[in-house]
């Protein structure tokens, strides 16, 4: 009966507390790649117990006290490449995540009473455009951690590793210090359901890195988000500055259009007789040739100018038709003298043509003369 008793105790002690302190559930970690964490562990500094971490059951760390080994074997260097660090309690820091790192991660602490705990921790994909934000100037943009918050979760987010804002349950703090207050100016909002940051009206000045450290009680995510802000300068005018342009523009149209109107009604005026009436040939200025200027009235003043012009240019044409017909006249005289010095030319030539047949006949004439004389003469 004892025997039996101390069988049941012994059984009851492991179903409650877990073979050799292991737990069996472990504890669920969700990260985007690129998310750095940290699995704590329940031991102080001062203490010196020897905790080991292995990865899918082969060893990755280990830490005695001060001394410290991370990835002795070439498996673990080929697969973490430097990206895991242990601190002074020898919680396991993973930063730069990737998918490849997704699997169970085992903590054993080897004391007294050796306990074993087990993180299992699952690593899905994220787009660049989703982590990597680009805004216009004057534009809002919110970075989510894309996440259901704890209660019991403190966030805390950074600027280029500055605190700017925190959340701890119920309770929010957004620039406790002159630096970030001087630099955001009342232009970030936390949101308390999900932790989310927005920023509104942003400047070139909000560029940079943000990060969101989650903290819980067994393990701290943190996100990152890279934020570029576009100058309207550089991306093109604000919708202010656009309307303004249209406005601009409308009104310059319109005005070139009066001062058209304006133009073409002038010139109509100008060019359309106007009878004189009684106030007219009663008016001084008309009937005074030397009437100075100021006296005439300004729309016959400026019918009298337009007069004037189109005469000018009737009188400028007409000099450039008399300057045509007598350059056409003076090329007729020189094509009449060339034509007269080729006549005379022609009759020279045959003149001297006359002259030699003249001349001819008259040797012959001579020659047969002397031939007659001669006949006539006796033998």
């Amino acid at each position: 009966m004892r025997l039996l008793f101390t069988w049941l105790a012994v059984t009851l002690f492991f179903l409650v507390n877990g073979v050799s302190g292991v737990d069996t559930d472990g504890v669920p970690v969700f990260l985007k790649e690129g998310d750095s964490v940290t699995l704590h562990t329940d031991v102080k500094t001062n203490q010196q117990e020897k905790i080991k971490w292995y990865f899918n059951d082969f060893r990755i760390a280990e830490i005695t006290g001060d001394q410290s080994k991370i990835c002795t074997d070439v498996q673990c260097k080929e697969r973490f490449r430097d990206r895991l660090k242990l601190d002074p309690t020898g919680s396991l820091i993973i930063t730069n995540i990737t998918n490849t790192d997704s699997g169970n991660y085992t903590q054993q602490i080897i004391n007294s009473k050796d306990r074993t705990k087990i993180f299992s921790v699952s690593v899905y994909g994220v787009s660049a455009a989703e982590r990597d934000e680009s805004v216009k100037e004057e534009e809002s943009f919110t970075l989510d951690p894309g996440e259901t918050k704890n209660s019991n979760d403190v966030m805390t987010w950074y600027f280029n590793d500055t605190r700017i804002a925190e959340i701890t349950g119920d309770q929010s703090e957004i620039c406790t210090d002159d630096q970030c207050e001087e630099r955001f100016r009342d232009r970030l909002k936390l949101d308390h359901q999900t932790g989310s940051l927005t920023i509104t009206n942003t400047t070139t000045t909000d560029s940079g890195f943000y990060k969101l450290q989650i903290s819980s009680f067994s393990i701290t995510r943190v996100k990152r988000f890279s934020v570029s802000v576009i100058s309207v300068s550089d991306s093109g005018l604000s919708s202010a500055a656009v309307a303004g342009i249209v406005v601009v523009v409308v009104v310059l149209l319109v005005a070139a259009a009066a001062v058209a109107a304006g133009v073409v009604y002038c010139r109509r005026r100008s060019h359309t007789a106007v009878p004189q009436n009684e106030n007219d040939v009663n008016n001084p200025a008309h009937n005074q040739p030397n009437a100075p200027p100021n006296q005439i009235p300004l729309l016959e003043r400026n019918r009298n100018e337009a007069g004037e012009a189109d005469e000018a240019h009737e009188d400028d044409e007409a000099d450039e038709a008399r300057e045509d017909d007598e350059a056409g006249e003076a090329d007729e005289a020189r094509e009449d003298d060339e034509a007269d010095e080729a006549h005379e030319d022609d009759e020279a030539d045959e003149a001297h043509e006359d002259d030699e047949a003249d001349e001819a006949r008259e040797a012959d004439e001579a020659g047969e003369a002397d031939e007659a004389r001669q006949l006539r003469q006796p033998q």
